[in-house]
Order: structure tokens, then C-alpha cells, then sequence
């Protein structure tokens, strides 16, 4: 009876001395996280601005692919193409390959028939680049294009 009438009082008061050592989490933590995903461009092409020029835009966005000049009246407009794999999943597939043999028909001569198969492993993979486009004009950046591709390579 002794050891239960001690034991509730002293959980009782160690409690809240543990939760008062506890570490508190950092100031702004859980605020800074949820603003700096926000905040926090996800690629390099989102923290282009209108009107930047064209030397803080390569340095942001490094030296395009290539570059296409596009006619325009007035000016001189150029479209800079930068592309980047994204993603590459890897699937494995089988590959049945049908084994031939030569066999002796009744008439003496030999015909081909399949004699068996013969399973192969290969890998599939599944490729997303995606091509980013940036409009420049008179030296300045005026706006982007992102689009996504998927191919298919098999090894």
C-alpha cells in the first residue's frame, strides 16, 4: 500500500518537470517551414522576373541548350531552351525469345520449328525530361514556357 500511495504522487510531479525540460522547437519553425515552401522557388526559372537582363538571367539559369532566334519587327528576340531529366524509373521486364532448331521432315529435308524459348531480363526505362523555354528580348527576359516529355528506353 506504501509503495502505491508514492509511486501516483511522484508520477503526478515528474511529469510536468519532464515537459518543462522538454526542448522547445526553434522560433518560427513551424511558421518558417510552411513559408519557405511557399516562398522557396522550386527551380531556377522561378525567380526570373520580367524585365531582368539577359547576363543575370544566364547567370541564374546557367548557358542554355540552345538558342533560337525569332524574327520580330522591331528588336532583337531569341528563345533560350534548357532541358533537364527529371525523373528515370527503372521497370524490369522479361523478353520471351522464341529458340528455333532444324528438324527432318518426311520428304528428306529439314524444316525450322520453335524448339523452346528463351527469357531474357532487360531494363525498361521510363524517362520525363523536362524543356524549359525563356523569351528573350532586346536583352531581357520576358517570359518562360515549361513543358514534360516521357520516352522509353530499353537496355
Amino acid at each position: 500500500m506504501h509503495v502505491r500511495s508514492l509511486f501516483l504522487p511522484a508520477l503526478l510531479i515528474g511529469l510536468p518537470i519532464q515537459a518543462a525540460e522538454a526542448p522547445a522547437p526553434p522560433p518560427d519553425s513551424a511558421d518558417a517551414g510552411s513559408k519557405g515552401a511557399a516562398a522557396a522557388p522550386k527551380s531556377p526559372e522561378e525567380s526570373l522576373l520580367p524585365s531582368m537582363p539577359a547576363s543575370t538571367v544566364a547567370r541564374i539559369m546557367g548557358k542554355p541548350d540552345s538558342v533560337r532566334p525569332v524574327k520580330v519587327q522591331a528588336g532583337k528576340a531569341e528563345v533560350w531552351v534548357y532541358s533537364r531529366q527529371v525523373s528515370d524509373r527503372v521497370d524490369y521486364v522479361q523478353v520471351s525469345t522464341p529458340v528455333m532448331g532444324s528438324v527432318p521432315s518426311g520428304n528428306g529435308t529439314n524444316r525450322t520449328v520453335v524448339t523452346g524459348e528463351k527469357l531474357v531480363t532487360r531494363a525498361q526505362h521510363h524517362i520525363t525530361t523536362e524543356v524549359v523555354e525563356l523569351l528573350i528580348f532586346n536583352g531581357a527576359f520576358v517570359t518562360r514556357k515549361a513543358s514534360r516529355a516521357e520516352s522509353v528506353k530499353i537496355d
